[in-house]
């Protein structure tokens, strides 16, 4: 566990390459390996997803990208999973 306070997860909607994006940051703050998230919503959505190091030189955090607009779904699978509280989950779109 980290100090300090709870950084909220931050769920991002990006558009590359013409295809819309999901990005999830932020899950380490609640003791969640991004790769579990990412091979379970691959399963569940039939999406490509890929889990990237943040830009940093001192930072160890990873972002979970998905392919497509699945915010809600995502939402939705770290409420139920995990137990994450909706006051926790950061919307950016």
């Amino acid at each position: 566990m980290k100090k300090g306070a709870v950084k909220p997860i931050k769920i991002q909607m990006k558009r590359a390459a013409g295809h819309n994006k999901t990005h999830i940051e932020g899950l380490e703050s609640f003791g969640i390996a991004p790769e579990a998230v990412a091979d379970a919503l691959k399963k569940k959505l039939g999406c490509t997803t890929a889990v990237l190091k943040l830009p940093g030189n001192n930072v160890t955090d990873h972002e979970v990208l998905l392919q497509g607009h699945c915010v809600n779904e995502v939402v939705d699978y770290l409420r139920d999973a995990y137990a994450v509280d909706r006051q926790w989950i950061d919307l950016e779109t």
